[in-house]
């Protein structure tokens, strides 16, 4: 798959709650599902950047850590069905080729 990677410089080393959903453009449920799936896993809301300050009331975000987890989590879908085909039949090709050379390459 395609890795994707965010280009992008925060002004701020952390962010509200409201602000860093408007910023990465989520809605709270999403976040929610993020942040319950990481403590499914057993890590802890601190890996992605969430940590509390006494005195506000939601949690803070650390952006680049958010954003580091946001792109182990991102997937490329083709866009058709003949594309994931086209893509499954490119990798096996590859893989007979490499085979047949180190096949070579040991009877030489």
């Amino acid at each position: 798959m395609v890795n994707i990677e965010f280009k992008f410089i925060y002004t701020k080393p952390y962010y509200t709650w409201v602000e860093a959903l408007e910023l990465f453009s989520f809605k709270e449920m999403s976040v929610r599902r993020i942040m319950a799936d990481v403590n499914k896993l057993g890590r802890g809301l601190d890996t992605i950047g969430f940590f509390k300050l006494p005195g506000i009331k939601g949690y803070c975000i650390e952006p680049y850590a958010f954003q580091k987890e946001l792109e182990r989590i991102a997937v490329v879908q083709p866009k058709y069905d003949y594309d994931l085909t086209h893509q499954n039949e490119i990798k096996a090709g590859l893989k007979v080729v490499a085979n047949n050379q180190t096949i070579k390459r040991s009877t030489n």
